[in-house]
Order: C-alpha cells, then sequence, then structure tokens
C-alpha cells in the first residue's frame, strides 16, 4: 500500500503513484475476474469497444463489424446484461464502466 512504502514527511513521487496504481489494482483482480469470468464473448466486446472510445455508436454497422457485436438487435441485450451487472452505466446516450479501477484493469491485462 502506499501509506506503507511512504517515510513520514516524504512528498509522493510519480513511481510511488505507480506503484499505489499497481496495488489497487491487484487488490481488485479477483472482484474483476469474478465479474468477467461469466460474461460472453459479446458482452465483453462491448466493453472493449467502450475502451476503445465508442460510447455511443455501437449500432453503426462498422463498430459492430470491427468489434463482432453481433447484430444490431443484439445491442440493446448487451447493454442491458452489462448495466444489470453494474459494470456499466449510461448518461444520455453515452455508456461508460462504471469503475475506472475496473478499467484500468481491463485495459492493463490487454482486454
Amino acid at each position: 500500500m502506499l501509506i506503507s512504502r511512504m517515510s513520514k514527511g516524504e512528498a509522493a513521487n510519480e513511481q510511488l503513484l505507480a506503484a499505489a496504481v499497481d496495488d489497487l489494482l491487484d487488490a481488485n483482480e479477483l472482484l474483476f475476474i469474478q465479474q468477467t469470468e461469466s460474461l460472453t464473448a459479446y458482452q465483453m466486446n462491448f466493453i472493449r469497444a467502450i475502451m476503445a472510445g465508442h460510447t455511443s455508436d455501437f449500432g453503426e454497422q462498422r463498430v459492430r463489424e470491427e468489434f463482432q457485436l453481433g447484430s444490431s438487435s443484439n445491442i440493446p441485450r448487451l447493454k442491458s446484461a452489462l448495466i444489470s451487472r453494474d459494470l456499466i452505466d449510461t448518461d444520455g446516450k453515452e455508456y461508460m464502466l462504471t469503475d475506472p479501477v475496473f478499467s484500468m484493469w481491463f485495459k492493463r491485462k490487454g482486454y
């Protein structure tokens, strides 16, 4: 943990911050594995699309093909399933991951 790595009066630096982020990701890894292990390939691909910056254009053919999301009728089911698992949320018409730590972990794992 960051606090245990710092001496009294020591200022945090980028190296300590990076180590703290690693600790945070490691501490949550089992939870994130549990959250993703039961997801379908389409659901994982939907999360990949969000991570790639697609927040509202999932119905477009090029996005569906690039991320293998299936038919346009599959998109509402993907959204609903991931919202019910509290992995994504919506702000109007845009979708985002609910947990920024999960987002960092997902990226770190190279999904």
